[in-house]
């Protein structure tokens, strides 16, 4: 029976956990070589994911995700980082950032489960709605 990604992310974490860098490198080295031996190389998208999501939960990291509708500045960028890190309490935050033409401007926050939505799409539809009401 094969291993899920699963199975394997948490035997990666659990081997890489107190190690210096040079033996997790030689881990990581041998951890490639089982997923070629056993066919799976595929699946390393998912390994890694679920290994993000064990490794960020066991080092107190929150991931966010903003959502804009251009690139952001460094000074923008830095505000948002402090808004979310207020809110999620002041734990570290791994903060991923995607930009969506059809937000038109503004922002969208994802903070664990929270929504924070600061999109000028968001702000017209309940424009819309408050006019219709």
């Amino acid at each position: 029976m094969k291993a899920t990604p699963k199975q394997y992310a948490q035997t990666l974490f659990e081997s890489v956990r107190n190690v210096s860098k040079e033996e997790a490198s030689k881990i990581l080295d041998n951890f490639s070589k089982v997923l070629v031996e056993n066919n799976q190389v595929s699946q390393l998208e998912k390994i890694l994911s679920y290994f993000s999501n064990i490794w960020n939960k066991e080092n107190n990291i929150l991931e966010a995700e903003i959502i804009t509708a251009r690139e952001l500045n460094a000074d923008d960028l830095i505000s948002i980082k402090k808004f979310a890190i207020e809110r999620a309490g002041g734990k570290e935050i791994d903060i991923k950032v995607i930009v969506d033409k059809q937000l038109k401007g503004g922002f969208v926050v994802r903070l664990g489960d929270e929504i924070f939505d600061s999109s000028l799409k968001n702000r017209i539809a309940s424009l819309k709605q408050a006019l219709n009401n």
